[in-house]
């Protein structure tokens, strides 16, 4: 800690991500992401990034490119979900560039469990996919948004 700072750091940004195996067509990928014991997590936006089997980074990506994917949330602890039902990944996923923001930031409890389902819609393999949420971790206190 920096010379004449007391206390203790109560906030610090974190990303949680969640990465998938290669979603091959039609396949329903249920993960849990568990929140770290220590601190608690303020969820403010989310990105998800994969790339179509044989792309590579040097592959232009295209802002228009629809992903075929739904996607579901559900807070292990109350049962909640965040949707009525699977969801496009398009309608709730941003991209790097542009994030998802949450139009409310979502606290979750130190030690929650968190269950994620992507399905794969196409007909494609897609590789290294990665869902992100962006928050930030709170330390010995409730955050502010």
């Amino acid at each position: 800690m920096p010379q004449g700072v007391t206390g203790g750091l109560n906030d610090q940004f974190f990303i949680y991500d969640i990465a998938f195996p290669a979603m091959t067509s039609g396949l329903t990928s249920a993960l849990p992401l568990q929140i770290d014991s220590l601190s608690n997590f303020l969820w403010r936006a989310m990105n998800f990034w994969g790339y179509p089997d044989g792309a590579t980074f040097s592959t232009p990506f295209q802002d228009n490119f629809l992903r075929p994917f739904t996607l579901s949330i559900t807070d292990s602890a109350t049962g909640r979900s965040f949707s009525n039902q699977a969801v496009p990944l398009d309608n709730w996923a941003g991209i790097g560039k542009f994030s998802f923001v949450l139009p409310e930031p979502y606290l979750w409890a130190a030690n929650s469990s968190i269950q994620v389902t992507l399905v794969n819609l196409s007909t494609v393999t897609f590789d290294n996919c990665h869902l992100s949420l962006i928050g930030k971790k709170t330390f010995q206190s409730f955050p502010t948004p």
